[in-house]
């Protein structure tokens, strides 16, 4: 397990660089708090992402429940869940 301390550590020597952070959220409607919190830490070490990919997001059907999450500087695109050629379901969120 990796924290946001050594995260930031890591992630300074590749500042100039375009850089995106994934995460496996599992459900954004009861998680999104949790992820404002994570990126707001990592910002108070100047720690700042071109983009965000956020797998098992789990929304469901209801486009407001999406158009209620907003983070600042980012603009979410929101794609349909798709089964891999393992059988596996995703969505992502950038």
């Amino acid at each position: 397990m990796i924290t946001a301390d050594d995260f930031a550590d890591y992630r300074t020597e590749f500042d100039h660089n375009f850089s995106i952070v994934t995460l496996n959220i599992e459900s954004i409607n009861q998680k999104f708090n949790s992820l404002c919190i994570l990126l707001e830490i990592l910002e108070k070490s100047n720690m700042y992402f071109s983009a965000i990919c956020l797998q098992e997001t789990w929304p469901g059907d209801n486009k407001t429940v999406l158009d209620q999450l907003t983070l600042e500087n980012y603009e979410i695109f929101a794609l349909k869940a798709t089964c891999t050629s393992n059988g596996g379901r995703h969505n992502r969120y950038s």
